[in-house]
């Protein structure tokens, strides 16, 4: 490791040596030319003899000054502003070099009156030694950069290129546009920005205009007819977001959105490629209420913890938390084998929960025995029932089936945890159940009217109700 930074450390890598050697012909270059220019009548024979002895000292010292102000520490192409700014004070101390190099070493002495005299380096020649040495240096890296940036010989997509356009013009809208600049595998067409800086309207952001801003979306996605739009702010609001989606969606246009900077950080520098679709959480409008769930679920530590309907988006959402406060055992009970198998597959592969941990078991909680089969097995103590019919207007078209599965379901399963002595049995219930205006809600009253029930009739185990409004993200 300790060699490993040592190396990182020296401000010149192998890799540097052919700018290394284009910077000394370059500095060898312009000081012979200071010299052409400033005597371009005629050079006098002193000032020839000066500069055959100090040509040499010129280019080695301002290489070491190069190295040292660390300016091959990255390809000529890669060269930012800070660079340009090193550059600068390179050139600026090489200069000053000379004099010094003269004043200490006296390579040319004429005779004079008084004696020997040392001929010193005039001021015109250090002056077009600075210039000369500043163009040819920055003119290179600016060549180099300009020679491998797409934009500087034009971007030109392809035929089928998919046409975006990109809501933001700040530095993320930047990021997405130089990414698809840089790469026309993507296959992409930026068609213009939209942004809410009025300062920014009508502009153009890197040759891209500027479109207007969110209040104009639809007229700007009428004209602009884009086959997808991005959302480039990372920290855009959700209102902002719905804005955006809602107009797209009236349009059928495909709408996706740039990570968050901590996405960004995790997964690399190229944004195009991180980009996601929209999710029901960028257009909450508010920040999502951050649960304190080790706190909250410490009662489910080393506890046998049952939940019906686990595949269910309910459900689901129970498992992936209840996973998260190491219960010893988590049941996981739902009749539909494909949403069993998606949520267990996600809680081994994508949360890394131990396979010893997790019992995925199929069963329909209407039918008793198997209930009761599968209670005896497992041995829970606490159970989350989470299995029911939630859509109102199927519901209305099958009324039998939505009183067996919500009501007459939910009392077996209750009457078994009481026979099994579990400990604690929480009903997911609807805000639908006060009042009831439909079979679905009025089901689901049924089920709490047979939770109250059974906590009479088996007090040892503790009865709970819990109401969910409408569930974000619920199909």
């Amino acid at each position: 490791m300790r060699r490993r930074l040592s190396s990182a450390a020296f401000p010149l890598h192998r890799h540097s040596l052919p700018q290394l050697a284009m910077d000394g012909v370059m500095v060898a270059l312009a000081y012979e030319l200071a010299y052409r220019l400033r005597f371009d009548s005629g050079m006098p024979h002193r000032y020839q003899l000066l500069l055959n002895r100090t040509i040499a000292w010129a280019v080695i010292a301002s290489l070491v000054i190069f190295v040292f102000f660390r300016l091959y520490q990255k390809w000529f192409r890669y060269v930012t502003g800070n660079d340009y700014v090193a550059i600068l004070q390179a050139i600026a101390v090489a200069t000053l070099s000379l004099p010094a190099f003269v004043a200490i070493t006296h390579p040319v002495k004429v005779p004079s009156e008084k004696g020997f005299i040392t001929v010193t380096i005039p001021l015109g020649v250090l002056a077009f030694f600075f210039l000369l040495t500043l163009t040819m240096v920055v003119g290179s890296r600016f060549a180099a950069r300009l020679m491998h940036d797409p934009r500087a010989r034009g971007f030109r997509p392809s035929k089928d290129a998919r046409r975006i356009l990109i809501v933001g013009a700040g530095d993320g809208g930047r990021l997405v546009l130089r990414e698809i600049v840089r790469n026309p595998g993507l296959g992409l067409n930026p068609v213009g920005f939209v942004d809410d800086d009025a300062r920014m309207r009508g502009q153009r952001v890197d040759g891209i205009r500027v479109l207007g801003g969110t209040n104009d979306l639809a007229r700007i996605l009428d004209e602009a007819e884009p086959d997808e739009v991005t959302i480039a702010i990372p920290s855009a609001p959700g209102t902002l977001r719905a804005r955006v989606v809602k107009a797209c969606r009236a349009r059928s246009i495909p709408v996706r959105t740039l990570p968050t900077v901590f996405e960004l950080l995790q997964g690399g520098g190229n944004a195009v490629r991180q980009v996601r679709d929209v999710q029901v959480e960028d257009v909450l409008g508010r920040e999502p209420v951050r649960m304190e769930l080790d706190r909250v679920g410490a009662y489910l530590n080393g506890e046998v913890v049952m939940v019906t309907g686990a595949g269910g988006s309910i459900g689901s959402e129970l498992s992936r938390q209840i996973a998260r406060v190491a219960p010893r055992r988590l049941i996981l009970v739902d009749h539909a084998e494909d949403n069993l198998f998606r949520i267990q597959r996600e809680l081994e592969d994508d949360r890394h929960v131990h396979p010893a941990v997790l019992s995925a078991v199929l069963a329909d909680c209407k039918e008793g025995e198997r209930m009761r089969e599968v209670f005896a097995e497992y041995r829970p103590t606490i159970v989350f029932h989470a299995a029911a019919y939630k859509h109102v207007g199927l519901m209305e078209l099958n009324p039998v089936e939505a009183v067996r599965n919500n009501a007459l379901a939910t009392r077996l399963c209750a009457r078994v945890a009481g026979e099994q002595g579990v400990g604690r049995f929480v009903l997911v219930s609807t805000d639908k159940a006060v009042s009831p205006a439909t079979v679905m809600g009025a089901s689901k009253a049924l089920a709490e009217w047979a939770i109250e029930a059974a906590q009479q009739q088996w007090p040892k185990t503790t009865y709970a109700t819990v109401r969910f409004g409408n569930v974000l993200g619920s199909s």
